[in-house]
Parts: C-alpha cells; structure tokens; sequence
C-alpha cells in the first residue's frame, strides 16, 4: 500500500473523529454520576462537552468523504489541444487560465498559419492508481 497525503488525511481524521468521540462518551458518563450525587453544575457543563464533541465527532465523519472526493479531482491533469488550421501541426499542453475552444492562441511554429484551441479535457487517472475511496462502479442509465 502507498502512502499518499490523501489517505494519511484519511487516517487521521477517522483518528481524531473517534478519539473525540470516545473522550465525550466518557464526559457524558461522568456527568451522569454528578447528576446522581447532586451536583447540577458539572452535569450541565458535562452534558454541555459531551454533546459538543459527539457533535464536532460526527461532523468529521460526515466531512470526510466531501474532503476526499475534492483532494481527489485536484490530482486530475486539465489539458488544452491545440492545432493548426492550415497544416494540422497539434500541440497539447497544460490547461492555462483562459483557454477555451476556438480560442486563437498565436502562429503555429511550422508554417504560420493560426493555431486554436480544439479541445480542453481532463486527462483520465491510470487504472493503477490507488484509489482513495474504492473502486469506481459506472452510472446505470434507465
């Protein structure tokens, strides 16, 4: 296995989320037991710490998969095609901020003629790449 920054990321919030989880199970408990020997001003601010953490818990599992899935489409390369009206000379390059399709980009370098943008896609992950959160499963169409 791999050690990526996505999956250490991973690790660690399912760490802490439980670590949090299990601390405010254990608050909750004892302010029970200051309920039952009537002492009403920890159990409240118990009942107050147990339920902020199981909520603050929670939400880091809830998260977690949105995170991912972000982190995930970063590591996706974005590339520009571009070609030559006149000879058919094609360059693909990184995606630079403004390029869209029909966009007039300079000479080409072989002949002079026009160079546009033909195309802007995401270059597909290689099937041997690990993937963060299982395996991917196609859409059905009905």
């Amino acid at each position: 296995m791999t050690k990526t920054p996505a999956r250490t990321y991973l690790y660690m919030v399912i760490l802490f989320s439980v670590l949090v989880l299990s601390y405010s199970i254990y608050v909750l408990y004892s302010a029970i037991g200051y309920y039952e020997r009537g002492d009403t001003a920890n159990f409240y601010y118990g009942l107050f710490a147990g339920g902020i953490g199981i909520v603050l818990a929670i939400s880091s599992f809830m998260h977690m998969r949105r995170r991912l899935l972000i982190f995930q489409r970063s590591l996706l390369r974005v590339l520009t095609t571009v070609l030559c009206e006149k000879c058919g000379f094609k360059i693909v390059r990184n995606f630079g901020v403004g390029d869209y399709v029909h966009r007039q980009v300079g000479k080409c370098q072989q002949c002079d003629g026009t160079m546009f943008i033909t195309s802007v896609f995401a270059e597909e992950p290689s099937k041997s790449a690990p993937r963060l959160l299982g395996p991917r499963t196609p859409v059905s169409q009905q």
